[in-house]
């Protein structure tokens, strides 16, 4: 595609979506990519920045501010915002993207996993689509209950696909068997993986020992990612702590997130990839294709 194809496709495409959260009632918001302190997750790299005035973040996620805008009384949300992660370059990766963030308050998890599939198909994406629990997946890929399998059975199942498994955590372990041996599965169609284990729940609630979260990929790429949203802030504290543990520098707490927790309502949301939306919209080779510029050309 030539740049100006590119330019009215993200155009029409961003329009779009717009569109669809105008029909729904849900307001726009617009909030800071440089952050006071380091955004905290467990599997992202941050990129910093070194000003005159302090040392500030990229963010790697809009949730922290929005969720403190939904704590103030906002209401229903969305932003399209740009987001940056170090390391992360490849055929469906870039270090700064554009992610697709909402919140519903009082939304049911199930209700937001349909409002994603209708967005989806409101962006002329289509697919069919098919669902199931991590558990259930990952033991018809593997033959290992997720639950019930042991250290040694997911090293002798990694043998041979990747470097050392025995130096990985159990939950490690787990993690790259999905990674190795489920995640290939979903080829085709519109996949729903929903109520993942315990250590997979980063700032989701969890019940009956099951993570309130889900993933939804299209075509073997993950597109979606929602939860219905943890309010404890005691819990997020010790969430935060057990992530820092595993660093070789702890990463600070914005103590203005934790307090605002204790302000916000029950709500679910979801972070969606629009670039690999539209990368799977065009049926694009590689998702710096349909960017205006990739980490190689700005």
């Amino acid at each position: 595609m030539s740049s100006k194809e590119i330019v009215k496709k993200r155009a029409d495409f961003f329009q779009n979506i717009r569109s669809f959260f105008s029909l729904k009632g849900v307001l726009e918001v617009d909030t800071p990519v440089l952050l006071s302190f380091p955004p905290n997750d467990a599997n992202i790299e941050i990129m910093s920045v070194e000003t005159k005035l302090q040392k500030r973040y990229l963010t790697s996620s809009c949730e922290y501010l929005m969720k403190r805008l939904l704590a103030s009384g906002s209401g229903d949300i969305f932003q399209l915002c740009h987001v940056y992660r170090d390391n992360e370059i490849g055929r469906l990766h870039s270090p700064f993207f554009t992610m697709l963030e909402w919140y519903r308050t009082d939304l049911p998890l199930e209700s937001l996993i349909q409002e994603v599939l209708e967005l989806i198909q409101f962006l002329g994406i289509s697919g069919e689509i098919e669902r199931g629990s991590y558990q259930t997946r990952f033991l018809k890929a593997t033959g290992l209950d997720p639950l019930n399998t042991n250290r040694t059975s997911l090293i002798q199942k990694l043998e041979g696909k990747i470097y050392q498994p025995e130096n990985l955590e159990f939950d490690e372990l787990i993690d790259a068997v999905f990674v190795t041996f489920v995640e290939p599965t979903f080829q085709k169609g519109v996949q729903i993986i929903d109520t993942f284990l315990p250590h997979q729940a980063a700032l989701a609630k969890i019940r009956d020992f099951e993570a309130l979260r889900f993933e939804i990929y299209i075509d073997g790429v993950e597109v979606a990612n929602g939860y219905e949203e943890l309010n404890d802030p005691h819990e997020i504290q010790s969430r935060f702590d057990s992530w820092n543990q595993k660093r070789e520098k702890p990463l600070e707490v914005d103590p203005r997130f934790l307090n605002s927790l204790e302000d916000l309502p029950a709500v679910s949301g979801v972070a969606v990839g629009v670039d690999r939306l539209l990368f799977l919209k065009e049926k694009a080779e590689t998702l710096s294709s349909i960017l205006l510029f990739d980490f190689h050309s700005c």
